[in-house]
């Protein structure tokens, strides 16, 4: 099997250009055109057989332009696999001719039939009808595209093989290019650098001869001439704008009479007119321009036509002299002459119109804002992402304010104009979101229109009665108030309640304490009538006690611990062993014992010097000691014996004492514990009713506010929302029932549909309230390409809901491809609607598409937003070969020096040294020459607003930053070649870089430069690309020196520049 290219010419989405042979694809069908005879080309017989081994018939059977024939062919491949592949033979030819609408026809057949087929995922086919039927190659490929690349729900790979004949022939219709006409006498090199510095310093216009009065430009007379005349100055007629006169006398194509040419002297805003300094010519000059139209009351002109124009004015440069006089020459003009605010741009729908929609807005403003138009009407704004839907939603909204405040009776006044991002409510219900926002835009209409304080309340009592979702949440709010109220009251009695219980809890703490417990214990326990069994049973224990009581005072006998341990002392031993009849005897006994003890050292001593060396027997020495010890410890005995009963008895009296008090000292501490716990449980109780009681007051606030303003909370959207998730709700009436029964009330109290609630009077009544009642709502719905598929369909049905009231005026903002790409996926067509047309017409009243910026308005946003950078003020009094510097205001010049770091490694760039206060001040100023390069990157940069936008805000950023680095002596050109790099990561051609400094890289000496690269076809998708680029930069005059710049200037700037692309790859 012969390999498929490794890349395609050209991309769309899923449909990539081939120059190659048809049957180099590694598809899963093929198609292959034929005649309504059955005839099929040679080309084709061979490359089936040979790529398939596929033998097909002399001739295929008859059919009409239009139809098709498949046949599934399986065959082994180069592996030996087998493989399936499906032949569609279409008839594309009729005795040599074809025709566009069969083969629409054709294109639909096959992606039926790839949609049947679930196993095909690459198609190819070659451009049929070009051959014998003699189509154009533009025109087949441009149906290719149109059908296959969105296709619902499928991944589906169209390959499309063209001849290198019908390759450029494609490139040739899809990439026209407009040159002007040169004028004969060409401008030298030191004339044309003058005009250009002279007219690039200022903005310049082109004005109807008609708009002057009295030398001045009167301001008033626009109105009617369809221009926005309060945005003149903000459009950039500064002090210093050039502007040239013309007439309509006379008026030829491509070419216009000029009578004359001034300067601007400001804006006198108490007249309403732009003061103009005239140099008034002898007799009117036609001026031609090369594929311009210039018929409109005022045009602002980008550099070249302004330098067209100029240079074939008579004595150009005494006029040129002339006018700097004019600016110079006034001091008074020349001091406040001051750059604008350098200031980045943002993506927000409000600014100047760049683009050329004020027409268009002026068209549809006055038609939503007229007396005479009746609603409803709904209104799709079709365009691409980033073309600019939310700026013409944006000066719509501004447009048709100003309408219904001028107070003519040609323009409704009550008007409300309600913008619903589709994209922030992405994850929330539409519907609850939707009505959401209609019901608080309605809430601020009533809070900006009533008549009175009173009268706004009841505006809103009746609507909140009137309104069944307003009502139904004010139902439930005041519900939720009561249940509300209700525990709030309970809460606070069981806080009394546990309030009490945890005050006498503490109490009983404190008076439970273990010593009370073993006092109540001693008061409880006798050691008498312990003692009075013991007695009674054992007479030698009575007579015991009896004794003791004598040595034992009565204190001690109620506590046990205390007369066991006075039973057991030495003080009771001894009184007793000295108690009874022979007490002086034994007195007289233990003494002699003493004395005794005392004196047989002595005696012994003595006995020694009697004996000599004899030892005395230590038995005889023991004896005599026993002889001493026997009377004293017979008499201890006798004591022992009469009191060890009663100790005993006290000793069991006391055990009897020691356990009730460890009893008593558990209990004590278990309940103490169990009270510490109780406290500290109804403490916490009492904690969390504080929460609660705090949680419900706060709930009670909010649910009284609610009750009173229904219609403002944001709780509304939960309740619908709510509403939308309830099953049992829906069941009963449903959501959207209860909407449209709404926005009916809203409508009969608004509008005069409901004669019968007219003639009551009740309506009149309510409208009285109100200094503008509200007459129409303009709905703008935006972002909806941002939001999936099935949020598209869901908005959609919304604004077909809407337009069954005669209040609403709907504006939905449409990227055509996203939505029928929704459409298609959410299975919205059926055989009575074919395609998204058909559904959309169902729902939109007016489509309206906005239409692409051409390289002249880009030119101009350009001109416009480098103006607001820049400035405009020539602060010199002659020309001179120094360039003219124009510094950015301070704030932002304070940002730059103060925020951004003096040393910083930059991805491909060494430590960068310290740089001084001059060197700052130089990175923080553009030259006026620069503005003019800027225009010249236009067509590279494309028409997307946003593009351009980012364009000039990204280059202001990189003009002032530090990492820019250039040779002084050849600056222009540097710039030139950041302007360029830019405008390529930027704008469409994009996918070329990664080619370029590939080849950058290689490129060997002499061939190092753009021009050299462009000059080298590509493989792929890209060399479309490269051709257009190519032809866009073929202007020598203004883009020789960057086609011939070398590779290392762009190289050296690229690695700075690649740093602010969303794809950082190279």
């Amino acid at each position: 099997m012969p390999k498929r290219l490794p890349s395609p010419l050209l991309t769309f989405n899923n449909i990539s250009l081939f120059e190659d042979d048809l049957f180099t694809s590694q598809c899963d069908a093929i198609v292959i055109p034929k005649s309504t005879t059955g005839t099929v080309s040679p080309s084709f017989v061979e490359g089936l057989s040979k790529a398939y081994h596929y033998e097909m018939q002399a001739k295929l059977v008859y059919q009409h332009l239009g139809e098709m024939q498949t046949i599934s062919w399986s065959f082994p491949d180069s592996k030996g696999v087998k493989r399936t592949m499906h032949i569609l033979f279409v008839t594309a030819v009729d005795n040599n001719t074809s025709d566009a609408r069969f083969i629409s026809q054709i294109l639909e057949q096959v992606i039926q039939f790839a949609q049947e087929n679930k196993n095909i995922q690459t198609i190819s086919m070659p451009l049929i009808g070009t051959g014998a039927g003699n189509l154009s190659p533009a025109v087949v490929f441009n149906l290719i595209k149109s059908k296959f690349e969105f296709i619902p729900g499928s991944e589906l790979k169209v390959e499309v093989y063209v001849t290198p004949q019908a390759h450029a022939s494609i490139i040739k219709e899809m990439n026209p290019s407009i040159e002007y006409s040169k004028r004969k006498d060409e401008l030298d090199a030191e004339d044309a650098s003058l005009i250009r510095e002279f007219i690039a310093a200022r903005t310049c216009w082109l004005f109807d001869s008609r708009l002057i009065t009295a030398g001045s430009i009167d301001l008033s007379a626009l109105e009617d001439r369809d221009f926005f005349y309060d945005e003149v100055n903000l459009l950039g007629m500064e002090l210093g704008s050039l502007v040239f006169l013309h007439s309509q006398e006379g008026f030829k194509p491509r070419s216009i009479i000029i009578q004359g040419m001034g300067i601007s002297q400001g804006f006198d805003q108490t007249k309403n007119t732009i003061q103009i300094k005239w140099f008034f010519f002898e007799r009117n000059y036609q001026v031609t321009l090369g594929g311009e139209e210039m018929g409109n009351f005022i045009t602002r002109l980008d550099v070249k036509i302004a330098t067209e124009i100029l240079f074939q004015l008579p004595n150009w440069a005494k006029l040129l002299n002339e006018a700097a006089e004019v600016i110079i020459g006034d001091a008074q003009i020349f001091t406040s002459a001051e750059s604008k605010i350098a200031t980045l741009q943002n993506d927000s729908a409000v600014g100047i119109d760049h683009l050329g929609l004020t027409k268009d807005i002026k068209v549809f403003s006055r038609i939503i804002a007229s007396s005479s138009f009746t609603p409803p009407l709904s209104i799709a704004l079709f365009g691409k992402w980033g073309s600019g839907k939310s700026f013409f939603m944006g000066k719509l909204d501004s447009e048709i304010k100003r309408l219904s405040q001028q107070g003519s009776p040609s323009y409704r006044k009550g008007i409300a104009q309600i913008h619903f991002n589709a994209w922030s409510y992405t994850d929330a219900n539409l519907w609850a979101s939707m009505v959401s926002r209609i019901f608080e835009g309605l809430y601020q209409y009533i809070n900006a229109n009533s008549a009175t304080l009173l009268a706004k309340d009841e505006i809103k009592k009746k609507l909140n009665s009137e309104l069944v979702i307003t009502s139904e949440h004010l139902k439930e709010v005041n519900q939720q108030r009561d249940e509300v109220q209700n525990q709030l009251n309970t809460l606070e009695v069981s806080k009394l309640g546990i309030a009490e219980q945890l005050e006498m809890q503490i109490k009983a703490i404190k008076s439970n304490t273990i010593a009370t417990a073993l006092k109540k214990v001693d008061d409880e326990f006798r050691v008498s009538e312990e003692l009075t069994p013991i007695i009674t049973n054992d007479p030698i224990v009575a007579g015991s006690v009896e004794e003791l009581k004598k040595f034992i005072p009565a204190r001690y006998w109620d506590s046990p611990n205390a007369l066991y341990k006075e039973a057991k002392s030495s003080y009771t031993f001894l009184r007793l062993f000295f108690n009874g009849k022979n007490v002086i005897r034994n007195i007289i006994f233990v003494a002699l014992i003493i004395l005794a003890i005392y004196c047989m050292p002595i005696i012994v001593e003595k006995l020694k010097v009697v004996v000599g060396n004899y030892i005395l027997p230590p038995l005889q020495f023991m004896l005599y000691s026993a002889t001493l010890m026997i009377p004293l410890y017979k008499r201890a005995k006798v004591v022992y014996d009469k009191l060890m009963p009663t100790i005993s008895a006290f000793w069991k009296i006391r055990q009897d004492y020691q356990s009730k008090i460890e009893t008593a000292k558990n209990n004590a501490l278990q309940l103490e514990r169990s009270l510490e716990i109780e406290i500290n449980i109804r403490q916490r109780q009492l904690s969390d009713i504080e929460v609660h009681i705090q949680t419900k007051s706060e709930q009670l606030s909010v649910l009284k506010l609610k009750s009173e303003h229904a219609i403002a909370t944001e709780a509304l959207y939960s309740f619908i929302e709510k509403r939308c998730s309830s099953e049992e709700y829906q069941k009963h009436l449903g959501l959207v029932s209860i909407i449209r029964r709404d926005f009916e009330v809203l409508s009969g109290l608004f509008t005069d549909h409901q004669q019968e609630l007219m003639a009551s009077g009740e309506i009149q009544k309510f409208r009285e309230l109100f200094q503008n009642p509200l007459e129409r709502i303009v709905l703008y719905i935006d972002d909806l390409d941002r939001c999936p598929q099935n949020r598209v369909v869901e908005v959609l049905e919304a604004v077909n809901l809407l337009m069954a009231f005669p209040l609403f005026v709907v504006i939905v903002g449409i990227d055509p491809r996203w939505v029928k790409k929704a459409l298609e996926n959410g299975r919205k067509l059926d055989e009575e609607m074919a395609s998204s047309s058909d559904y959309l017409e169902k729902i939109f009243q007016v489509p309206f598409h906005l239409k692409g910026a051409d390289d002249p308005q880009v030119k101009q946003m350009l001109s416009s937003l480098i103006g607001n950078v820049l400035g405009s003020s020539l602060e010199r009094p002659q020309y001179s070969p120094v360039e003219e510097t124009i510094p950015i205001p301070k704030p932002l010049a304070e940002y730059l020096e103060n925020e951004i770091p003096h040393e910083e490694r930059l991805a491909g760039y060494d430590d960068q040294p310290e740089v001084s206060e001059a060197e700052m001040k130089e990175h923080l100023e553009l030259t006026a020459i620069e503005t003019e390069l800027i225009l010249t990157m236009s067509k590279i940069i494309g028409n997307n607003p946003r593009a351009i936008k980012r364009y000039v805000n990204i280059y202001h950023i990189v003009r002032a930053h530090e990492g820019l680095t250039y040779a002084r002596n050849n600056q222009a050109e540097e710039f030139r070649v950041v302007m360029f790099l830019l405008a390529l990561y930027i704008g469409p051609y994009h996918r070329l870089l990664p080619a370029l400094f590939d080849y950058f890289r290689i490129a060997t000496k002499g061939q190092q430069s753009l021009g050299a690269f462009l000059k080298k076809p590509l493989n792929g998708k890209i060399e479309l690309s490269r051709q257009s680029l190519l032809s866009i930069l073929s202007d020598q005059q203004i883009y020789g020196e960057l086609i011939d710049q070398h590779s290392s200037v762009f190289i050296r700037h690229n690695d700075f520049i690649s740093r602010f692309s969303f794809e950082n790859e190279l």
